[in-house]
């Protein structure tokens, strides 16, 4: 995640009392359709916090281009095909002949109707625990808790996310680069995009959308954390992740994160300050979300974009 000033987390991020969050999971589970069950029940904590350490202490700091990189997106494509997803390494090209690449994994015999993705370089000086091993870890254990169901969704671990450069828009490579590479027809065609980035340290899970822009799937992303009895924080607006590029093609989108989380882009954003329990409830609410986008009796886009007319085309695509 590209780094702002954070704010001081509210009151009602504090833990909630477990006998509450039983009760709201209850009510969840008897909402969503049986196949759901036993993943919305199923996060494993010691699963996500393995794979933190993993990116973080076993590859470390893994700036865009690096060989560090390279390595991290080869052991997240590891992990997916172990999982039984097809996985497809998009190469993005960077400054300087430099070259990064995303991992798309997939498993629907149909188009994919949701991305869910976040990126897996670190900032030049740090190892990238929480910004984003922790993202990576959210999304192979949803992965792994929806392997084998056949469901449209499009797993994508972008590369070079942060700043690489002087200039403030050199970033987001990965995700801007997918976007311009997809035909039209299959953005138009995304119920939206959900966005997990640096998830692991804050007290406080968000659920953002693009400032001014659309936010009706963040906000219904968000409701339903709330009858998990996670409370996330209101929607505000930000254009700091992955998620940025999708909103501006015209993709509903709802960016999952949490404050405060002051050793961004440090040597401190290490493994040991990432939360497993915060690790857990980001999970939980990003599979209910998958659940929702995607129940078979969903015939219409929760929160849909723009009509065709005012939304914008992406540019075509980049070379390869």
């Amino acid at each position: 995640m590209v780094a702002q000033r954070q704010s001081r987390s509210p009151s009602s991020c504090r833990r909630q009392r477990p006998r509450l969050r039983c009760r709201a999971l209850g009510l969840l589970l008897a909402l969503l359709p049986v196949g759901a069950v036993g993943a919305i029940s199923g996060p494993d904590p010691a699963r996500m916090a393995g794979t933190v350490a993993d990116l973080a202490a076993g590859i470390g700091v893994r700036p865009a281009g690096s060989p560090a990189e390279a390595r991290a997106a080869a052991l997240i494509a590891a992990r997916f095909r172990a999982l039984g997803y097809s996985v497809v390494l998009q190469p993005v090209p960077l400054p300087q002949g430099r070259a990064s690449a995303n991992v798309v994994a997939f498993s629907g015999p149909g188009p994919a109707r949701l991305v869910v993705g976040g990126h897996y370089d670190s900032h030049r000086r740090a190892p990238g625990a929480d910004d984003n091993a922790s993202g990576i870890a959210v999304i192979l254990e949803v992965a792994r808790l929806l392997a084998g169901r056949g469901l449209p969704v499009q797993f994508v671990a972008f590369g070079a996310e942060e700043i690489i450069g002087r200039q403030r828009d050199h970033h987001h490579y990965g995700s801007r680069h997918y976007v311009r590479a997809a035909p039209p027809a299959f953005l138009e065609g995304l119920t939206g995009m959900l966005c997990v980035d640096a998830v692991g340290t804050g007290a406080q899970l968000r659920i953002e959308a693009m400032p001014g822009g659309d936010d009706r799937l963040a906000r219904q992303c968000r409701a339903l954390g709330w009858r998990l009895g996670l409370r996330p924080g209101r929607v505000r607006g930000t254009t700091l992740s992955d998620h940025e590029a999708f909103a501006r093609a015209g993709v509903p989108v709802a960016l999952f994160h949490r404050v405060p989380n002051g050793h961004m882009h440090t040597p401190g954003d290490t493994p040991g300050r990432v939360r497993p329990d915060y690790l857990r409830e980001t999970a939980l609410t990003l599979l209910a979300a998958i659940e929702a986008l995607t129940s078979p009796g969903r015939t219409t886009a929760p929160a849909p974009a723009p009509p065709a007319a005012t939304r914008r085309r992406p540019q075509s695509a980049l070379p390869e």
